[in-house]
């Protein structure tokens, strides 16, 4: 009776056998800017669709990402909120676009997410 490896070696030498598997889906993943000396590190930052950006706090004064862009009622597109020192807050970006934004109380404090 031959082994599994004998099957197998024979498998890879039949090229009608092998079937062309699709790529997996990519996971989500998480993205870290820090809030640092009143800047977001990094400023811009490029994530895939579905993906998240979690901004942590290093300042001893609260800082917040705020989207420029507004919904039709006129509200943020995301609002981290003020949070303080050594706190995060996470936002998920389910689609395409370019999302600039600032720190509701340090409006030259600006960042960028770009969405692919």
């Amino acid at each position: 009776m031959p082994s599994r490896r004998h099957i197998l070696r024979a498998a890879l030498a039949l090229p009608g056998l092998w079937l062309a598997r699709p790529p997996a889906a990519a996971q989500p993943r998480t993205h870290e800017v820090g809030m640092v000396l009143f800047s977001y590190q990094p400023a811009r930052i490029e994530i895939a669709a579905g993906d998240s950006v979690r901004w942590t706090n290093s300042d001893a004064i609260p800082h917040s990402a705020t989207a420029a862009q507004s919904d039709p009622a006129g509200a943020p597109l995301f609002d981290t909120g003020l949070f303080g020192k050594g706190e995060s807050r996470e936002v998920t970006f389910p689609a395409p676009g370019r999302f600039a934004y600032a720190c509701r109380r340090h409006p030259a404090m600006t960042g960028e997410v770009i969405v692919r």
